[in-house]
C-alpha cells in the first residue's frame, strides 16, 4: 500500500481523469473535507462493487465491496462483516464500519456524498 499522501494524489488523479473522460457517470469520486479535516475517494462500478478510502488525521480506513466474493455479506442472513475482518482495527478508526455511509442496507455511493 503506497503513503497516504501518494494513495490520496492517486485517488484524486483518477476522480479527476474520470470527470472528464465521462462526466454524466462517474466511476471514481474524491470529496475533500467530506467530514470536517476528512477527504473520502469512493469508487462504485454500478455493478455492486464499491471501495471506499476515508483519509483521517489518525489514518486511513479502507472499505471495499465486491458482491461475488465469498467473503459478501449478501449471502447470509442477517448481514455481517467476515469473522475476524476488523480485528486489529485501531481505535480511532474503528467508528467507521459502523458509519451509515459503511451500512450494508440501502448503501449506495450517492450516501458517500456530503
Amino acid at each position: 500500500m503506497p503513503d497516504p499522501d501518494v494513495l490520496r494524489a492517486r485517488c484524486r488523479a483518477l476522480a479527476l481523469l474520470d470527470a472528464i473522460l465521462d462526466a454524466d457517470a462517474p466511476t471514481h469520486s474524491f470529496v475533500s473535507d467530506w467530514r470536517e479535516g476528512i477527504d473520502l475517494a469512493f469508487m462504485d462500478n454500478g455493478s455492486g462493487d464499491q471501495y471506499a478510502v476515508v483519509f483521517d488525521p489518525a489514518g486511513v480506513f479502507l472499505y471495499g465491496f465486491d458482491h461475488e466474493s465469498d467473503a459478501t455479506p449478501w449471502r447470509e442472513w442477517p448481514r455481517a462483516h467476515w469473522p475476524g475482518l476488523l480485528d486489529g482495527l485501531p481505535p480511532s478508526l474503528a467508528h467507521y464500519p459502523a458509519a451509515p455511509e459503511f451500512q450494508f442496507e440501502d448503501r449506495t455511493s450517492s450516501t458517500m456524498t456530503p
